[in-house]
């Protein structure tokens, strides 16, 4: 006999929230392959890429990827974090890497090390910072660069 596609059904219970939400993400992966030839055609290409990200986010909330590609996307228009361009992503990404923090290690890592420098370098708190390099290095001892960073910074503090 013929066998029947589980596709088909899937999708239509799922309904148009998971088609659109594939567009979304679709459409990021293809705005991020586009070739730029100046810094404006990057930051042209991010802002739309930085769109579908937000859609993808507001259709899959618990779905960390979003939040996380947001971020990194982010990046581009503050390289020196000099403006904490990437902050409200990647606490989003903390907010839901820490309910399962074995799961997303990899993840937090990332949030954490951005956050501190962060809260260093663009909101000058480092009392902040050196609280999220703690909680980085509770979870991986051997970031030699991270521990140099807070030592010095704890130097200054004295």
């Amino acid at each position: 006999g013929k066998r029947r596609s589980r596709v088909r059904p899937l999708a239509r219970r799922a309904g148009a929230a998971v088609v659109t939400l594939l567009n979304f993400v679709t459409l990021a992966g293809a705005l991020m392959q586009q070739p730029r030839a100046t810094r404006q055609d990057s930051l042209n290409v991010a802002q739309a890429v930085d769109s579908a990200f937000a859609k993808a986010c507001e259709l899959s909330p618990r779905d960390i990827r979003w939040p996380l590609e947001r971020a990194r996307n982010a990046y581009i228009f503050d390289p020196e974090t000099e403006k904490g361009t990437c902050k409200p992503y990647y606490e989003q990404v903390e907010l839901l890497a820490e309910k399962d923090p074995t799961k997303f290690r990899t993840q937090l890592l990332e949030s954490y090390k951005y956050l501190g420098y962060c809260y260093h370098n663009a909101l000058k708190d480092d009392t902040k910072a050196l609280e999220y390099w703690d909680k980085l290095l509770a979870l991986d001892p051997s970031d030699t660069n991270v521990k140099q960073l807070s030592d010095y910074v704890r130097g200054q503090k004295k």
